[in-house]
């Protein structure tokens, strides 16, 4: 059962027990309520709009809690190739966060997964933590990086493959200051041309 229909139903079960307990003390009898009719019509107006409050209030966590104010971001990550003058591959990838949420997305930190597929079958995987800083900061700066709503922001990452490599998978992960967690990734042929996802 989910929470807003427990509330509802322990609402409706405590009106019963007060008007039951007023009945059993006297306080409240069908003569007293023959008499105060006035009263009573002043009582239903706020019952009614207390219970108006309390269907807005269940209406909102039924139906947007949750999405009205809320982080959401996507990943797109682009990968060129460039072929060398040693004949190895250079890869250049481009990882963009869109902010696609009302709420900014306060320090943001991300981490790269590079794993290589090699022609003897070898398969190495590599995680580039603080990924996101070092392309902000230059080494001993500190700030804080945040990405506003509508806002994109963009982060390169170099390396050099040589050609027994035939694939790389770059899998970004992007965490908010609280742990919400965006992940995507792309695999590219180790071939001088240009990938996007």
């Amino acid at each position: 059962m989910k929470r807003e229909t427990i509330v509802l139903l322990l609402t409706i079960l405590i009106v019963i027990l007060g008007v039951g307990t007023l009945f059993k003390y006297n306080i409240l009898t069908f003569q007293k309520l023959a008499t105060n009719k006035d009263l009573i019509g002043v009582f239903k107006d706020i019952i009614t709009i207390i219970a108006l409050i309390v269907g807005a209030l269940l209406s909102y966590f039924r139906f947007f809690s949750g999405r009205t104010f809320s982080t959401k971001a996507d990943i797109e990550l682009e990968a060129v190739l460039i072929e060398t003058p040693t004949k190895s591959i250079m890869h250049a990838l481009t990882v963009s966060i869109i902010n696609k949420g009302s709420l900014t997305i306060w320090e943001p930190e991300a981490i790269l997964s590079v794993q290589e597929y090699t022609e003897n079958g070898a398969q190495e995987e590599v995680v580039y933590e603080q990924f996101l800083r070092t392309s902000y900061f230059r080494k001993g700066e500190k700030g804080d990086v945040v990405i506003d709503a509508g806002e994109k922001a963009y982060f390169t990452f170099l390396q050099e493959f040589n050609l027994s490599t035939w694939a790389v998978t770059y899998t970004a992960e992007i965490r908010n200051d609280r742990g919400r967690i965006w992940q995507k990734a792309i695999t590219v042929e180790n071939k001088a041309k240009s990938a996007k996802s």
